[in-house]
């Protein structure tokens, strides 16, 4: 007589229950493929395949469906199908932990032991994540007198509840000092002050889409990609005393690298952070005095600015930083965050103008 071993296949998804509670449709799927020898009949060669619907509680409970097989062997050769059924329990809503499954032939269901199927003793247990698979493997397995060696597959399928939200954050930080010197007329020698203000705009344009997922009932963060990364560093001064001859940013490259990586963060369904990288750009600006240098015991260093040139850096150390640690709620529209630190030595503006949209 021909060892029967279950085994099982590959399906279609069902579509997900709407609700905080309500049970979610889900297809069982299992496919095998084994090498059986029977002394004394030779090697069989055996596939099957198994779709069997089930019905998933929203957190923990039984589970328990019937479905239909096919198998076919090459000692024979022979090919035949029916009734499938398998049981188990969902536990946590991550896990489902089968603990039963058989095959029915004309009436009779065939009784097969693990690791051919699961049993309270030996259970499988599959992550309870759309298109999660778990593979049993075994060799020599079986009766003595016809030992298999093989694989079979489990995979569920079904939809989580799910919302994706599109997230986009331009904004700046403007950093300007404010110094007061002395100027002196090249002709008349006479002394005025000088007020003259200078710095850095760093300008962004950021952008993600992020995905919540329904687990136990409530919304969390399941997944985000930065879909945007640009930044612009802008120097400005007034009055322009130094001719701008180049400028270089170390760490905007960083910042454009985050296209297309992703992005951690939290959500309780009602509020989003997200955890923007700590990046600290620094723009630098290469110059030369613009001025006419004015006699007197400060001539020749003056004149040595003009001949040499100088340099200018600072860095942003507070958009992405603060971007990390505000909490956005979730509706669509604007929403702004703006802050600053206006003294007479420094203005420091720092602007997060969002904008959120709900895309499913």
């Amino acid at each position: 007589m021909r060892l029967l071993i279950l085994a099982s296949s590959v399906v279609s998804l069902l579509p997900g229950l709407v609700g905080a509670d309500a049970p979610r449709q889900a297809t069982l799927t299992v496919t095998s493929n084994m090498t059986c020898t029977h002394k004394g009949a030779g090697i069989d060669n055996q596939s099957s395949e198994e779709t069997i619907p089930l019905v998933l509680p929203p957190i923990d409970g039984p589970v328990k469906g019937q479905g239909t097989y096919n198998v076919r062997g090459t000692l024979g050769p022979y090919a035949f199908g029916g009734v499938a059924a398998a049981s188990g329990n969902v536990r946590d809503d991550s896990e489902l932990v089968l603990t039963y499954r058989q095959w029915n032939y004309n009436g009779e269901w065939m009784v097969s032991y693990a690791p051919f199927v699961p049993t309270a003793a030996q259970p499988v247990t599959i992550p309870l994540d759309p298109g999660a698979e778990k593979v049993v493997s075994f060799t020599n397995a079986g009766p003595p007198e016809a030992p298999c060696s093989g694989t079979v597959v489990y995979r569920i399928d079904f939809k989580r509840e799910t919302q994706v939200w599109q997230v986009s954050l331009p904004g700046h930080v403007r950093i300007i000092y404010h110094n007061m010197y002395s100027q002196v007329d090249p002709v008349t020698g006479a002394h005025s002050p000088l007020k003259y203000s200078h710095g850095f705009t760093f300008r962004y344009k950021m952008a993600a889409e992020v995905t919540l997922e329904k687990r136990k009932g409530a919304w969390q963060y399941k997944s985000g990609i930065v879909t945007q990364a640009q930044i612009r560093p802008e120097y400005e001064q007034a009055p322009p005393l130094y001719a701008v001859t180049g400028q270089s940013c170390q760490g905007c490259n960083k910042v454009a690298a985050l296209k297309g990586t992703a992005i951690g963060g939290t959500s309780d369904g009602k509020t989003l952070e997200l955890d923007w990288p700590d990046i600290r750009p620094e723009a630098t600006v290469f110059s030369k005095f613009a001025m006419q240098c004015a006699p007197g015991p400060s001539f020749s260093t003056c004149q040595n600015k003009i001949k040499h040139g100088s340099s200018f850096s600072d860095d942003d150390g507070y958009f992405l930083w603060r971007a990390s640690e505000q909490v956005l709620p979730l509706k669509d529209g604007p929403l702004t965050f703006r802050d600053g630190i206006p003294t007479n030595t420094t203005t420091l503006d720092i602007l997060h103008d969002y904008s959120l949209k709900r895309l499913k």
